[in-house]
């Protein structure tokens, strides 16, 4: 069945609750978990915190409450001084969030901020203060109280200080002491020099209140801006030696490789693509349990990658021989390939810890670093027609010559890959004292055959089936998940590929008249197979292809190419779409065109006939157009309307009774009011 419950993240700093105890783990050490509360002190196995934490007694601690109390007494001036470091922060964030702190995107964001304030004049703290007002906004999840410097009451010399005093001591120590790289004696005696011209009337803190300030800044920052970003990362590096494994599985890392070799098909030398290749490493043995490779015409570092890297690590070999096992944690970076949901999904069904790091962090996954290394400089530089690797982000063009340079084919390349692997899992290690990394499993293994945990061995009560089951789902569960419809005899269609069988069609159809959606899982690494799953239950059925081409497994780039074997050798056609305007058409619509104009003249013809009747009718000569016009004007004339006029001074006894009396001349005798219409 397929659990989508959450991972229990098993790392420091995680908290619980134990016997309605709020616990912290404190540190650990191999497979030993110290565990810290405010009363007491308790150590566990992981095995044993895994177990509580199935069986309900551990559940995760929910985020602690922050007081309201200073919020409600906050002054103006605290008010607004929250709310502009609020707006800076916020915009550090919208700048770059990957890299708010770097210094360019700081001055960026104040140069918006600027924009956006009318042209009111706005003097920004340094860069360095800036960082700081992010740490702690970050650190109190995203509460803008914590911006307010009395927020969080510490027992230090320097709590007392007034705010503009704090600002003008952390620009000091990160002009002086981090950029210039003064002592802190010789920072505090600058501060001491120029604090009277700076803020007139404030006294200037003591040399210990200065020193606690110093100390207060975090040591990778230190080490950053004192000795530059080499001797930062050298100084992370050294702290990573902290990790103590005493087992097996205790921590595996994961990441891939996209290197720039092209590879041929192996039937018709036609070129695929280039290869994206992802390793596991058990990073006490030193050995790497599994890998997958992926071939495509891009960057292909996906979750289909990710899913079939973990199953090759955990599951065996055919003839039960190789290294394998379930991991008790699993670390891998927060790119797209380990945050999706089938590889979210495929990692719920196993209950593995995953820890999630940062991207572009090697150092926090360093033992596979240093094998990407190995491999590039042991395996992929002296293979023919390879490129180098593709950094993150970087574009990749099939036109770079990689084409052209392709050499091997993907048979080749396979084997070439697994003779490494082989190679470099029996040779002696300088971190092992010159033991190789196979004898150091099997050593382990022969004498604790309990740490082989594989799917479905943690399934409670006695039933083999559902084990049987969970292990089988496990197997053949892809990275890549779509909804489709049971066509009847026809099956499951995913990307023009059918998928049928018996199993399918008597488990789904009940489905055959609701059309609901099955969610398919499925990838590009083997297409042989797909995993059906039920919308209403966690039934899930395993449906082969239907195409006899097929060989178990194959991928999408061999199967396309075995497709296109047949019309190798006919050129392809022309992709012009068909245009229906050809010249049969285009002289159609010249006739008809020239019909309608012809048609339109003869009826301007006949009309003009008409006309010319009508007026000679009527005894108008048409002969010369001048005489029309005066002939017409004198007509207008004569059948003009004589204008009215009325004597309004008329006495009564004078009522005219025939309307013909009221039409006088136009040259009538004057008197009285008249009104003329």
């Amino acid at each position: 069945m397929i659990s989508t419950k959450p991972n229990f993240s098993l790392t420091e700093g995680t908290e619980f609750i134990l016997n309605n105890e709020r616990f912290q783990i404190a540190m650990i050490k191999g497979l030993q978990v110290v565990l810290e509360s405010e009363t007491q002190v308790l150590t566990f196995s992981q095995a044993q915190i895994v177990t509580q934490y199935r069986q309900g007694l551990i559940t995760p601690a929910p985020p602690k409450t922050k007081s309201i109390s200073l919020v409600l007494n906050l002054s103006p001036e605290d008010r607004e001084t929250m709310h502009f470091r609020e707006e800076v922060v916020l915009q550090m964030l919208k700048e770059s969030p990957n890299a708010p702190t770097a210094k360019r995107n700081i001055l960026c964001a104040y140069d918006e901020i600027q924009k956006r304030s009318r042209g009111k004049k706005i003097s920004f703290p340094h860069h360095g203060t800036a960082a700081r007002w992010l740490k702690r906004y970050r650190d109190a999840n995203n509460d803008k109280y914590a911006l307010i410097d009395n927020y969080q009451q510490t027992q230090g010399r320097g709590a007392g200080l007034p705010l503009e005093v704090k600002e003008v001591v952390s620009d000091f120590i990160h002009k002086y002491y981090l950029e210039r790289r003064l002592s802190p004696n010789k920072a505090f005696e600058f501060l001491k020099s120029k604090m009277p011209s700076i803020l007139p009337g404030f006294k200037c803190p003591s040399k210990s209140v200065f020193y606690e300030c110093v100390n207060e800044i975090d040591a990778d920052y230190v080490t950053f801006h004192r000795e530059g970003p080499y001797a930062r990362n050298q100084a992370q590096r050294q702290a990573l030696k902290k990790y103590e494994l005493y087992y097996p599985f205790s921590r595996w890392e994961m990441d891939g490789v996209v290197a720039q070799i092209g590879l041929l098909c192996p039937v018709t030398f036609k070129f695929l693509g280039i290869a994206t290749i992802m390793f596991a490493f058990d990073c006490y043995t030193k050995v790497v349990p599994g890998y997958a490779v992926l071939i495509s015409k891009k960057k292909a570092e996906n979750s289909e990658l990710a899913v079939s890297c973990f199953k090759n690590a955990v599951l065996p070999n055919e003839d039960g021989s190789g290294f394998f096992g379930l991991p008790l944690v699993l670390s891998a970076d927060a790119g797209t390939a380990f945050t999706s949901t089938p590889f979210t999904h495929f990692m719920a069904m196993t209950d593995v810890n995953r820890v999630t790091t940062v991207v572009r962090k090697p150092e926090k996954r360093p033992f596979i670093e240093r094998f990407n290394l190995t491999f590039r400089r042991g395996c992929l530089e002296d293979l023919p027609g390879y490129g180098g690797v593709l950094k993150l982000n970087e574009k990749f063009y099939i036109e770079d010559n990689v084409e052209k340079a392709a050499t091997l084919t993907v048979d080749e390349f396979m084997i070439k890959l697994d003779q490494f692997i082989t190679h470099y899992n029996e040779e002696a290690h300088s971190s092992l004292l010159d033991r190789s990394p196979k004898s150091v499993w099997e050593h382990h293994i022969s004498d604790n055959p309990g740490l082989v945990r594989l799917p479905g061995d943690d399934v409670s009560g006695n039933s083999p089936y559902e084990a049987q089951s969970k292990l089988k789902l496990f197997e053949h569960f892809s990275g890549r998940c779509i909804k489709a419809t049971l066509q009847g005899h026809k099956g499951i269609v995913v990307e023009k590929r059918y998928y049928n069988s018996v199993e399918l069609r008597e488990t789904f159809k009940y489905l055959n008249k609701e059309k609901k959606a099955l969610t398919v899982y499925f990838d590009h690494i083997d297409i042989s197979t797909v995993v059906v799953v039920s919308p209403t239950s966690n039934n899930f059925v395993i449906v082969p292809i239907t195409d006899g081409r097929v060989q178990q497994p194959m991928s999408k780039s061999q199967y396309d190419a075995i497709v296109e074997a047949p019309f190798s050798d006919i050129p392809k056609a022309s992709t012009t779409p068909w245009d229906a305007k050809c010249h049969i058409v285009d002289g159609a619509m010249a006739r008809r065109k020239a019909q309608e104009l012809a048609k339109v003249k003869e009826n301007r013809e006949k009309n003009k006939k008409r006309r010319e009747k009508e007026l000679e009718y009527e005894g108008i000569d048409l002969g010369n157009g001048p005489q029309l016009h005066a002939a017409i004007s004198d007509l207008k004339s004569e059948n003009a309307a004589l204008p009215i006029t009325i004597d309004v001074d008329q006495p009564e006894s004078e009522k005219v009774n025939d309307l013909s009396d009221v039409l006088l001349p136009k040259h009538a005798a004057k008197g009285g009011s008249r009104g003329e219409f």
